[in-house]
């Protein structure tokens, strides 16, 4: 044993020691480390030849993997309770890393990491400090430990560089089940665009574009809140950033 190879054994890990001259521990960042104080680290590695100490008897030499610099699109670490979560789950990787999120997230003003392998994404709609300021964002990314990817309840939320169109005629993204459709079929095309929709339903009272393609007419007696809101805004007109899946 050498601190260089309880380095590369615990490469996944925030914190790696060695004791007792041969052992090798690894550890995630959740624990606390100093709790129970100082002690004499003074067994020599069992695999050194220059005199490298690997901890003590009932004592551990502790180091700590270096970790990036947090990107300029960090936001902070933020409290994410399970009964008032500030994003949608959206993927879990034991290749995570803040980049992997981001390119998952990207049609997303928001993302965030946690659980050193969870991916969420966030619509703007819930404000990401909703619960507040957390200080457990102390989990290794899966994929890189060199990188935080927040922690128990605890999200580390990033900012994506996403243009967000206001237009004053929409409504929302609202769910439309096969079973209990809110509008009527008009119009499918892979040229689909909001004002195309807007034109084909003009004698309609309100209008909506579905799976990037589909446009849906509605009169002004339709419920189309009645199976409820719905957060998958994910589907974009080829070529363009313009979301189509939402009522208008």
């Amino acid at each position: 044993m050498t601190t260089a190879v309880c380095e590369g054994l615990c490469a996944n890990y925030a914190y790696y020691g060695t004791q007792y001259g041969t052992e090798c521990w690894c550890d995630e960042g959740t624990a606390d480390y100093a709790q129970n104080g100082l002690a004499v680290c003074d067994y020599e590695c069992a695999g050194s030849t220059d005199g490298e100490f690997c901890g003590g008897f009932d004592a551990m030499s502790i180091r700590q993997h270096e970790v990036d610099t947090n990107p300029d699109n960090y936001l902070g670490c933020f409290s994410d309770p399970a009964d008032n979560r500030i994003f949608e789950l959206v993927t879990s990787s034991d290749d995570m890393t803040e980049e992997v999120c981001s390119g998952h997230c990207s049609a997303y003003p928001y993302y965030g990491t946690q659980y050193s392998t969870e991916c969420w994404c966030g619509d703007g709609e819930t404000a990401y400090d909703t619960n507040g300021a957390s200080e457990e964002c102390v989990m290794p990314c899966a994929g890189d430990a060199s990188e935080i990817c927040g922690g128990p309840y605890s999200m580390s939320v990033y900012q994506n560089d996403v243009e967000i169109p206001v237009d004053p005629a929409y409504r929302g993204c609202y769910s439309d089940p096969g079973t209990n459709r809110v509008f009527v079929q008009d119009a499918s095309s892979d040229e689909m665009t909001a004002d195309q929709c807007a034109t084909q339903c003009a004698d309609s009272a309100f209008y909506g574009t579905q799976y990037s393609s589909q446009c849906w007419c509605g009169d002004i007696n339709a419920p189309y809140s009645v199976n409820g809101e719905e957060f998958h805004l994910r589907y974009d007109r080829r070529g363009t950033s313009q979301t189509l899946g939402a009522i208008h």
